[in-house]
């Protein structure tokens, strides 16, 4: 998608450091008298910073600050930093201990603009600040004796989650994120190879901030109220920050509690050794729904490494880098379902959005004889918000028949049901009022043939022609004819138009909790080519219209 079509589009402040020796524009790193090299060659699709040992913490800034009226809110940046394997996970690189402290730094001013300074390296009045930090503290004791004192596992080092700033104190300390040794090594949350941050401003009065080790996650979010100083007008920094200074002996470790005061004589805590390098893979802005351009929902899945998702009920593993180009998922043996969906977008309000538009899904199932299905879950809410039902349309393959067919619902009465229902209760609502539910039929007619619906890779069309006609569609090929189902009239399910699409996921079920069949082997693959959003539509609008519903009987 072409950015200058935009009259502002905050993704072109994005920067994924993937031209090697290329310029990092916007970005800088400061201060430069602790900067003695920041490349883009030394590890291609990151930004490798090494310090000069001056004792100086380390930035990433944007050249100009961002206003809050410059880029339509909401919007929300996200970050990935790669811990350095030297000092977290080897402990190589000092025989005593390997201290570092990385993380998301951002510091919002209250100030007017008019009174903003030129350099970027001087902070407004009226500016606070919050820094969320990966911390690692000690050494894993095969090269030295490390901080035992501060460590709740067996060797002498301890991996944190940690909140410093006077701009949200509820959120300063420990976050509480735990981690756990596998064998003879830390493994999970701070101990993670990479965390991933997230910053997410709705309004000029408050943020959420968050974290996550795993792309596939949802990130642990915090929020924070922050009209005490006013309303925002700006954010002065936002990107990464790297201690290099004695922040961690001085003032962290005097924190901390001491989980071993047996030790003997236990060490001094030191400063962060300035032989180890810093390393950013990714600084993302991305807009966010309801008043992000409806295209810019889409993902090529172009980006190795960067995934903009949520997902939930986790796969095995979903990324984008063993296949580059394509987001691939991959599924345990097991009876599972996943469902996720672009991080911004939760759902698709038809005001905010209005039709006629449509998505597209590009994607490649498991080979048979292995059972595979995808589909578009969501909620149908009328322009009152009221939940009137779920709809699930997608394609499935059966083993069994050997057909890949089109299915308003994968998956049939099931332990599931049970599971919602409980849920429905513990959030203090009747299940007994959410049924009868509607179940909603949509019908192809004539049935596309297999050749189409076994493609490999399958094309799935979604189309909102109006607020109250729907249509589905399926290709084989990027330049064959799309089969269209019949347009279907929602109004006698909703009472009348469409207001929300609510809880958008794509979908992958699978086993006998769902009522499906067996056969999913180990590490069984989906691998997305692209899910492309367009406010418009590239199949006709013709076609006759087909009420299909029936009372749902469970």
């Amino acid at each position: 998608m072409n950015l200058s079509s935009l009259p502002s589009d905050i993704r072109a402040l994005t920067q994924h450091f993937n031209q090697p020796g290329g310029e990092i524009e916007p970005w800088m790193f400061v201060p430069a008298s602790n900067i003695t090299e920041v490349s883009t060659t030394e590890h291609p699709g990151t930004a490798t910073i090494r310090q000069a040992g001056r004792g100086e913490d380390i930035k990433g800034l944007l050249r100009q600050p961002i206003g809050i009226g410059d880029y339509p809110l909401p919007w929300e940046f996200q970050m990935s930093l790669v811990q350095n394997p030297m000092a977290v996970l080897l402990g190589v690189g000092d025989t005593r201990q390997n201290n570092t402290a990385i993380g998301l730094n951002v510091a919002l001013t209250f100030s007017d603009p008019k009174t903003w300074p030129a350099d970027r390296t001087q902070r407004p009045p009226d500016t606070h600040d919050f820094q969320l930090l990966v911390i690692h503290l000690g050494n894993t004791g095969e090269f030295g004796a490390g901080l035992p004192q501060f460590a709740p596992y067996r060797t002498p080092e301890t991996h944190l989650v940690w909140g410093r700033g006077d701009l949200a104190p509820s959120l300063n300390g420990d976050w509480n994120i735990p981690y756990f040794f596998q064998g003879s090594m830390p493994d999970a949350g701070p101990a993670s190879p990479q965390a991933r941050f997230r910053f997410y401003l709705p309004g000029p009065n408050g943020f959420g901030v968050g974290i996550k080790f795993n792309d596939w996650n949802e990130h642990e979010m915090r929020w924070v109220d922050c009209s005490r100083f006013g309303n925002i007008t700006g954010v002065w920094e936002i990107g990464p920050i790297f201690s290099c200074d004695r922040w961690i002996p001085d003032v962290l470790c005097k924190e901390l509690p001491v989980l071993h005061p047996e030790s003997t004589n236990p060490p001094e805590p030191i400063a962060p050794n300035p032989v180890h390098e810093f390393t950013v893979d990714y600084c993302a802005f991305l807009p966010c729904a309801p008043t992000a351009p409806f295209e810019s929902f889409s993902d090529e899945f172009d980006v190795p490494g960067f995934l903009s998702w949520r997902g939930f009920q986790l796969p095995f593993q979903a990324e984008t880098w063993s296949h580059p180009g394509q987001l691939t998922v991959t599924l345990l043996g097991a009876s599972q379902g996943t469902w996720f969906f672009p991080m911004t977008v939760t759902e698709i309000n038809l005001t905010a959005y209005p039709p006629p538009w449509e998505w597209e899904v590009c994607f490649t199932p498991p080979d048979p004889p292995a059972p595979w299905n995808l589909y578009f879950t969501h909620r149908l809410e009328d322009p009152q918000g009221t939940w009137k039902t779920y709809w699930k349309p997608g394609v499935m393959y059966d083993p069994r028949t050997q057909q890949a067919c089109f299915t308003n619902d994968p998956f049939g009465p099931s332990a599931f049901d049970s599971q919602l229902e409980d849920y429905f209760r513990r959030n203090g609502q009747d299940p007994a009022k959410l049924k009868p539910w509607v179940k909603v039929r949509m019908v192809f007619d004539p049935e596309p043939p297999q050749e189409v619906m076994q493609a490999r890779p399958l094309r799935m069309l979604y189309q909102m022609l109006d607020k109250r006609r729907l249509r589905m569609g399926f290709r084989g090929s990027a330049d064959g004819p799309w089969w269209l189902s019949q347009v279907m009239d929602i109004s006698e399910v909703m009472g009348g138009d469409l207001g929300q699409l609510g809880e958008t996921c794509l979908g992958i079920v699978n086993g006998r909790h769902f009522s499906l069949p067996g056969g999913m082997p180990m590490y069984a693959q989906y691998r997305f080519d692209y899910l492309r959003f367009r406010h418009d539509l590239t199949a006709g609008a013709e076609g006759y219209l087909c009420v299909a519903w029936e009372k749902c009987l469970r």
